[in-house]
C-alpha cells in the first residue's frame, strides 16, 4: 500500500465497501479525507 500511495501521480482508485474499509485505521482516515475534499461519494 505504501508504494501505491506515495507514487500516485494523478488518481488513486480504491474499490471496496466503505463500512468495512473504515474499520482499518489507515484506510478509515483516507476515506474521511476523501469525503472531506469531495472526492468520495458518502453512499
Amino acid at each position: 500500500m505504501n508504494v501505491g500511495m506515495t507514487r500516485v501521480r494523478r488518481k488513486l482508485l480504491l474499490v471496496g465497501d466503505s463500512s468495512t474499509l473504515c474499520k482499518h485505521p489507515f484506510l478509515g482516515e483516507l476515506l474521511l479525507y476523501g469525503e472531506g475534499v469531495g472526492a468520495i461519494s458518502p453512499n
